[in-house]
């Protein structure tokens, strides 16, 4: 690190291309060690001494409010990453790094908003406690996220950025940060007001607003009111979720695909923030929703229909591979050792960052590209909400409508849904119980394989 330092701080004859390439190899050598040593976290607080100087460097002016070392952004955020990511806990010497950093955003650096936002996540996951202890660390964000979705030089994939930011910090911060809610829908009212041409861009604004009204309906749906807005963002939301295109699939075959909301994580999303809506009391709701209450129900069954069919596909898609795998050796033994795969599963989520950090560096993707609307991509993608099974939370939501408000629920059921909606419906709830079956099984598998004297918080709904 003090290399590097010296390295990047040289300037007039001293400067030239090898020292600056000097550097970034460097630096390269800095990430090659942090990733080496993954599978012991305790010792990334023992290199903090050098590396937080390192990235402070890199993310504050000198005396002239000059940067002098942009050239090594994208190195100084792999880094904090790391060290946000992998450390036991966010250490104060990395928390002194957060205010430099969201400066240099504003500063200068906002085409590095997918390669913050990594960093910026957590902070906000992994330090949850310590950023809401201080209110500006969630002012920061909010202006964060207003910069990049209404600002002039903010393009559609820019706003996506934003839309990630206010998921981190939405479901992250859920009960805590009611105040900015309305604010945070306003700005998403107001994109929508905007140019909004792209479908990744649409969905990722969609999901904002679920996001908000999974953390509080109440407070989401008055703010869309106030903007006069709901009767618009609803009709937009169902036609987004319903809308399809037919594409070909590599055997040639064609197939309608939706447009919107292609990946699990993007529908189980908006399953929950349309069902949290079930669960006002039907009398404090604008008077818009409470007569759409069937297109929500609606939508939601369609969601939640299509996440059974990628389902099944996805299961399909893996009979194929493991039928691939059993001929790939001879008369039929698969060339593959059981010991590695099992221990290549525990290394999943960690290698998932390391995979998705070379993304970035080599320029092969933005915050959007590497949580893509594909299921396998999602994969890698850990959420506040991964314990929540939308199907129960849903027809939790539902059979709280129908103690709470019996008539608003029958209502529904037979008046505002067609038959093919009634059927559909009931289609859906006749899946409840197997699902039950299955979180108890998955629960009870993951008590006996882990180690004794632990501890596992899992539940099914929320």
């Amino acid at each position: 690190a003090s290399h590097f330092l010296r390295l990047a701080s040289l300037q007039g004859d001293e400067a030239n291309e090898e020292s600056s390439l000097a550097a970034c190899q460097c630096c390269s050598a800095i990430t090659t060690l942090l990733e080496s040593i993954k599978k012991t976290p305790e010792l990334y607080h023992s290199l903090e001494p050098s590396l937080v100087p390192l990235i402070g460097q890199v993310l504050s002016p000198d005396g002239d409010g000059d940067y002098q070392f942009m050239e090594f952004m994208e190195d100084a955020l792999e880094i904090l990453t790391y060290l946000t990511y992998y450390s036991p806990q966010i250490s104060p010497a990395v928390w002194s790094l957060y205010t430099p950093l969201t400066k240099s955003f504003f500063d200068w650096a906002f085409d590095y908003m997918s390669n913050i936002n990594m960093s910026m996540d957590n902070y906000i996951s992994r330090g949850n406690e310590v950023f809401l202890s201080d209110p500006a660390h969630v002012e920061v964000v909010c202006r964060m996220i207003e910069k990049v979705m209404t600002g002039e030089e903010s393009a559609e994939r820019d706003v996506v950025e934003g839309c990630k930011l206010l998921e981190s910090l939405v479901l992250n911060c859920k009960g805590r940060i009611d105040a900015y809610i309305p604010p945070l829908v306003a700005l998403i009212v107001k994109r929508f007001h905007g140019e909004v041409k792209k479908e990744f861009c649409r969905t990722e604004l969609l999901k904002s607003l679920a996001n908000c009204l999974y953390y509080s309906p109440e407070l989401a749906l008055r703010a869309l009111e106030e903007h006069g807005a709901t009767a618009f963002i609803f009709q937009t939301w169902f036609t987004a979720i319903v809308q399809s295109k037919e594409e070909e699939l590599g055997d040639g075959t064609k197939v309608q695909e939706k447009t919107h909301f292609k990946g699990a994580h993007d529908r189980k999303v908006c399953i929950l923030g349309l069902a949290s809506i079930l669960r006002v009391p039907a009398a404090a709701l604008p008077p818009t929703v409470q007569a759409g209450l069937g297109h929500i129900v609606a939508a939601a069954v369609t969601l939640l229909q299509d996440m059974e069919v990628a389902r099944r596909r996805k299961e399909e898609e893996g009979d194929d591979d493991d039928d691939d795998d059993e001929a790939s050796g001879p008369a039929g033994i698969q060339d593959v050792d059981d010991d590695k795969d099992e221990e290549g599963d525990d290394d999943d989520d960690e290698d998932s960052l390391h995979a998705k950090l070379a993304k970035l560096r080599d320029g092969q993707g933005t915050w959007d590209d590497l949580f893509a609307d594909d299921d396998e991509d999602e994969e890698e993608y850990s959420s506040p909400i991964d314990e929540v099974d939308d199907l129960l939370f849903f027809a939790e939501s539902l059979e709280h409508l129908s103690v709470t408000a019996p008539a608003a629920a029958q209502q529904i059921t037979q008046a505002q849904l067609s038959n093919e909606q009634r059927a559909a419906l009931q289609a859906v709830l006749d899946q409840v119980p197997q699902r039950k079956v299955d979180i108890e099984t998955r629960k009870a598998a993951a008590a006996a394989a882990a180690p004794p004297g632990s501890c596992l918080w899992l539940s099914g709904s929320v």
